[in-house]
């Protein structure tokens, strides 16, 4: 069995062949094409391209359900050769194992064309979801850049104009290998605002300075 189904092309009801056929069996032409459909059913069926079929005339006939339908058939140039031997030309073009395994190639090709012609979305024009957005600007906050002492002492000036420890304090984080406690740091300013307070930077506004005596406290 070559296949479950067989190909009618849209113009067939339209043919002259058709047409030749209907006047020869005074048929009208909606009957005419039915009887050609029951007619390449069954010879495709029996056969992988429509020739040597064995089968004469008033088998023809038979499977038609009309007398003369065989003669007709020859008649427009659409049945060729002798009893038991008789051939359906062009019928492989249409139908047949060849012509239904070149019909699903067809298919393939025109899907896997009109897959890769879809529009495509590139990464640039992907928008992260809300997660990854998350997770990717708390990754941002997360990574920690080491300061230079210059660095340190232009962010301590800014706090108080006589801190003088911004070497001290890169120095000893430094070696700790930038760690509050044991955890790594995440923002050097804050620690240096820790630092600060630890050393009491700006909480008196004598500190690192001279301190100018009351005179009234002067003891003669």
């Amino acid at each position: 069995m070559a296949g479950d189904w067989i190909k009618v092309e849209s113009v067939t009801p339209d043919k002259p062949e058709v047409d030749m056929m209907a006047n020869e069996l005074d048929i009208d032409h909606d009957s005419v094409v039915g009887k050609l459909i029951r007619l390449w059913i069954w010879a495709d069926q029996q056969s992988i391209s429509g020739n040597g079929l064995s089968v004469t005339k008033k088998m023809i006939d038979r499977i038609t359900f009309h007398n003369g339908f065989s003669v007709a058939l020859e008649k427009v140039g659409w049945l060729k050769g002798v009893d038991g031997a008789f051939s359906l030309p062009n019928f492989e073009q249409h139908n047949g194992q060849t012509a239904k395994t070149r019909a699903a190639t067809n298919r393939r090709v025109a899907r896997s064309r009109a897959n890769s012609n879809a529009p495509t979305v590139t990464k640039s024009e992907q928008k992260p979801l809300p997660e990854k957005r998350r997770d990717r600007e708390e990754k941002k906050v997360r990574t920690f850049s080491k300061p230079s002492v210059e660095e340190v002492s232009e962010y301590g000036k800014t706090r108080d104009a006589n801190f003088d420890e911004a070497e001290k304090f890169t120095d000893f984080y430094e070696s700790k290998g930038w760690k509050v406690g044991s955890s790594p740091m995440k923002d050097w300013k804050a620690t240096v605002r820790n630092w600060m307070r630890d050393k009491n930077y700006g909480s008196t506004p004598s500190h690192h300075t001279s301190q100018i005596m009351n005179p009234l406290e002067v003891k003669v």
